[in-house]
């Protein structure tokens, strides 16, 4: 390792100069020398050359391809050589990408076509590097050259795009609109048929008159009131009104029950439906005995 990193590929010969290296071609077009990179990443290399008129300014590129055939740029750099036998180093700005175990070249031209530059190298009878040969094979059979491994750049990260964010619209809310609310229809009033209306009972008592016994000698009889629509039981009567069946009379104000002949018995009320026809009977019976008085 040197001091500008690991050595990859390059010829044996460590010191430039022309008994190390017995053959060169001098030349203002371009020389190329090929190689076969074992590492991915190439940092720079050494050329053992000089200049023949002065400093003079070199152009290096590495293509792809091979010394014939050479093909497109890789990346290359730019330096000034003196006019004596060097190795001179040229560091590429970035570490160049290549294929290992594929055929790449190494490809030097002056910068100014008057000026010519001598790339030294191994004779046609040794050929010290195997996996490559120069683009003048009857002068060299390699250029003196020296590859330096270089640890390639990571990719770069790629980077999130900031999604912008679309900026909701405020939906407008319309305002509410007040209702006037509709009233629900009439309901429909049900008509009632008319209702007859209902006798009330009366309940006016009638005053039923009950006339003296007088000469009869029987017990007058008290005034008896009765409910207006109440049936009056009128047994069957005889001569002077009396009645066909015996009749016990009691007094009005005697609350117990009476009692014929035939076992019945009765309200406290009962003796009226036998004494007030009897008692109209007897009226009658006088009325008619003084018509006849007052006539005679």
């Amino acid at each position: 390792m040197s001091a500008h990193g690991t050595v990859d590929q390059g010829t044996t010969p460590a010191v430039c100069d022309p008994f190390a290296f017995g053959a060169g071609v001098t030349s203002p077009d371009a020389m190329r020398q090929e190689f076969v990179p074992a590492s991915p990443g190439l940092a720079g290399v050494d050329l053992c050359v000089r200049g023949e008129s002065g400093p003079t300014e070199i152009h290096v590129i590495i293509r792809s391809g091979s010394a014939g055939d050479a093909g497109e740029s890789l990346g290359g750099s730019s330096a000034t050589i003196g006019t004596g036998y060097e190795y001179v180093h040229i560091d590429f700005p970035t570490v160049i990408e290549v294929t290992p175990g594929e055929k790449h070249v190494i490809e030097l031209q002056s910068a100014a076509p008057a000026l010519s530059v001598t790339w030294r190298g191994l004779r046609p009878d040794v050929d010290d590097y195997a996996p490559g040969g120069s683009s003048a094979p009857a002068a060299v059979s390699d250029f003196a050259f020296r590859t330096y491994a270089g640890d390639l750049a990571p990719p770069p990260t790629p980077q999130a795009t900031a999604s912008r964010t679309p900026t909701r619209t405020p939906t407008r809310t319309a305002s509410p609109t007040a209702t006037t609310p509709t009233p629900p229809p009439p309901q429909a009033t049900p008509t009632l048929p008319p209702v007859a209306p209902t006798a009330a009972p009366s309940s006016v008592a009638q005053e039923v008159p009950t006339p003296s016994i007088g000469a009869t000698g029987a017990t007058p009889a008290r005034t008896v009131l009765r409910p207006a629509g109440t049936a009056t039981r009128t047994p069957a009567t005889g001569v002077l009104g009396r009645a066909n069946r015996r009749t016990t009379l009691r007094p009005p104000d005697v609350g117990s029950e009476q009692q014929g002949e035939d076992g019945g018995s009765g309200a406290g009320l009962e003796w009226a439906y036998y004494v007030v026809p009897a008692a109209f009977a007897a009226a009658g019976a006088l009325a008619g005995l003084r018509l006849r008085n007052r006539r005679r």
